[in-house]
């Protein structure tokens, strides 16, 4: 049995298929909107199935505004719970992977205010925390060791002054 080989387009195809530039086609390909396959060497030459085409111009064609930033925000956050990674997000949002970031930061803030630390931001500040206790205490010890070095020489300054004969003292005349 034969195998069929799919009919692939082009980008100026999908461009003109969707009413769109060729550079708006490649920001759609830079987003994950639309998925290219690759030809069969590997060339950089972006190719797309008609399937592909399709939904792409279906989604397209969906107005967004239908949705409320509500109802965006819910299907956002049940993607998140789930642990979807951005591309999956971008697909089924139909939103940019700049806008998906910061509705993932919203998720992650509580309403309070401050979201909760990452372990990465807890790693980040126990290193910094780290240096700046080595740091202390190494200040520390060298203010202990200047006021050592200061007292010793107040005290070899006093001891000089006390075995060094005065001026004023007179020598006291045998009886």
């Amino acid at each position: 049995m034969a195998e069929t080989i799919p009919v692939l387009y082009g980008v100026l195809d999908v461009a003109r298929a969707l009413g769109v530039s060729r550079q708006r086609v490649y920001q759609l390909i830079d987003d994950g909107r639309i998925r290219a396959v690759q030809r069969p060497g590997g060339d950089s030459v972006k190719l797309f199935t008609a399937e592909e085409i399709e939904r792409v111009r279906v989604i397209r064609a969906t107005p967004r505004t239908n949705r409320s930033p509500a109802e965006i925000m819910i299907h956002a956050a049940e993607l998140f719970a789930r642990g979807a990674d951005l591309m999956v997000c971008v697909r089924e949002l139909n939103l940019g992977p700049t806008k998906v970031r910061r509705l993932y930061d919203q998720w992650r803030t509580p309403l309070g205010g401050k979201r909760p630390k990452t372990e990465e931001d807890l790693s980040f500040e126990n290193e910094r925390s780290a240096a700046a206790h080595e740091k202390e205490m190494s200040d520390f010890a060298e203010r202990q060791d200047r006021q050592r070095q200061e007292a010793l020489a107040a005290h070899a300054r006093t001891m000089r002054a006390l075995l060094e004969p005065s001026p004023f003292r007179t020598k006291s005349k045998g009886k």
